[in-house]
């Protein structure tokens, strides 16, 4: 929510038209599993990791989804796990400066202020993070 707000606030000061898509993406791309050992090392946390076979893993949640007669359905989330989400932010850089920081960074300041501040996340934050995962 924060960054679709930042981005029409982005848009309004700069003229933008409004049917300007603008792709604000980190400063390098970064696989899922490098994301989690990030998280879990800042947190000093170990977790253990089970690789499963796309096509196993679908088989699964699609038998979850059938014997639930649709009430549980993981078949998307798991089909959005092998899409490709390394964007550019090229064109955000050339037409506002747009200089993203890493995700290491990015996930440093985020968890400095959870630790820091954790009667801040209430639950509300927390629903509202859940649906636009």
């Amino acid at each position: 929510f924060q960054r679709m707000f930042a981005i029409q606030e982005l848009k309004r000061l700069f003229f933008f038209p409004s049917n300007l898509s603008i792709i604000l993406s980190g400063k390098y791309p970064i696989l899922l599993i490098d994301m989690f050992k990030i998280i879990e090392r800042l947190l000093g946390k170990k977790n253990n990791y089970i690789s499963v076979p796309f096509c196993i893993a679908y088989f699964g949640v699609f038998i979850l989804y059938l014997v639930t007669i649709g009430n549980v359905d993981y078949r998307e989330k798991v089909q959005r796990l092998t899409e490709h989400r390394a964007f550019s932010h090229e064109e955000a850089n050339h037409d506002f400066g747009y200089s993203p920081m890493s995700f290491e960074e990015g996930i440093i300041n985020e968890i400095s202020e959870y630790l820091n501040n954790p009667s801040d996340t209430t639950m509300s934050d927390l629903k509202a993070w859940k649906k636009v995962s």
